[in-house]
């Protein structure tokens, strides 16, 4: 699952510059534009040591590969890679300081959009990582950072070569996995998160395999 370095959208840039100015490492403004917020985003990067750089609406449209953009898109300095034996010592040292993890596992999302805005939505829980498979599931792409509105540059996204050894090794750990359905009798919000839980989401369409 390849990880993009782009994302795009003048909210992506506006909430980056915010709070995490030092993941950006240029924007690429829409040359021939007008727009007032393109302009309000090129003089705030400028004053924050951030370079900024001109592009034809066919460049934007290539780095974005198929985000809307707006007329801006954002380099991503590289993002630390995170894989399943940092996650595990990240668990065993949460679990061993007495806190208690919250883990989100998406199991074969197929739409960019869908895994932005489950990422924004896990960033926004406090949701201490997001575990997707290395197949068969969709990559962090430009669109998918956009609707994530720059929770994939906060939120730890853990690839794993099976969801299956995942879960077990999780469940060794006393951490409570809750399979979601949307025709479950129980709600979500139900739930106690007082105990360190894992919430498994199946893939759009066809949802959880037993």
């Amino acid at each position: 699952m390849a990880t993009s370095k782009y994302s795009a959208g003048i909210h992506a840039a506006n909430r980056l510059l915010k709070s995490m100015p030092e993941k950006v490492r240029k924007l690429y403004l829409d040359e021939r534009s007008k727009n007032p917020r393109l302009a309000a985003l090129k003089t705030r990067a400028r004053e924050m040591g951030i370079p900024t750089q001109g592009a034809r609406s066919h460049r934007l449209d290539d780095m974005a590969q198929g985000a809307a953009h707006q007329g801006v898109v954002i380099e991503l300095t590289d993002l630390p890679n995170i894989d399943e034996a940092a996650l595990r010592a990240s668990v065993e040292s949460a679990l061993a300081l007495g806190r208690k993890p919250l883990l989100l596992i998406l199991v074969g999302v197929q739409d960019p959009h869908n895994l932005g805005a489950c990422l924004r939505t896990a960033e926004a829980a406090a949701v201490d990582a997001v575990i997707v498979p290395r197949t068969r599931a969709t990559g962090l792409t430009p669109a998918a950072r956009k609707v994530a509105s720059g929770a994939a540059e906060i939120l730890p996204l853990v690839t794993v070569p099976s969801i299956a050894r995942a879960l077990d090794w999780i469940g060794s750990y006393g951490i409570r996995r809750i399979a979601t359905s949307d025709a479950a009798s129980d709600s979500l919000y139900a739930c106690d998160y007082r105990v360190p839980t894992a919430l498994v989401m199946g893939p759009e369409g066809d949802g959880q395999h037993k």
